[in-house]
């Protein structure tokens, strides 16, 4: 349970729906390949630290539904994220995840950490960073001691700069 999926643009939550179902089908088949559910006195024990205590003993009666209800309210829980512009687009992404988990215990707001509106490709929204600087983008690079893998980092510097003048070089810097 490791395992971090974050879909930077949601949308409705599609890609996320998708990745629940295909991670808990891994994680069902794992827990049958390494013997990790066993029966004991009539109920069936699942032996994983990513369930809650309390749910680990389930009963055999309908235990693959419970097993597989379990296992997707694990991996919501524990490997799913997602950002997205749009408010509406984010409940939406909410309410298919929730659905999907289909677990009456759990309410709506189970999932506000870990969809979340705001812009994954720029970051927070500017109104967060009213007193930054917008000069700060003309300083020198911060890293002038560190060498580049290829190029030391002074010519990388020295060509972005020649770009920003317009002496387009082509390549990289030598």
């Amino acid at each position: 349970m490791a395992l971090k999926v974050c879909d930077p643009a949601m949308g409705s939550g599609s890609f996320l729906v998708a990745a629940l179902r295909v991670l808990t089908d891994a994680v069902v088949e794992s827990l049958h390949a390494h013997g990790r559910i066993t029966p004991i006195n009539g109920r069936t024990v699942v032996v994983c630290e990513a369930f809650p205590e309390a749910d680990r003993s389930l009963p055999t009666n309908g235990f693959d539904d419970r097993l597989l209800a379990l296992v997707r309210r694990a991996v919501v829980e524990h490997c799913l994220y997602g950002v997205d512009r749009d408010p509406l687009a984010v409940e939406l992404g909410r309410v298919a995840l929730w659905v999907e988990t289909l677990d009456r215990r759990l309410p709506f707001t189970f999932l506000d950490h870990k969809l979340r509106c705001g812009d994954a490709l720029v970051g927070t929204w500017l109104d967060r960073f009213r007193d930054y600087p917008l000069l700060a983008f003309d300083r020198e690079s911060p890293d002038k001691k560190w060498r580049g893998v290829h190029h030391p980092a002074d010519a990388w510097h020295e060509a972005l700069k020649a770009d920003e003048r317009g002496g387009r070089r082509a390549g990289p810097p030598s």
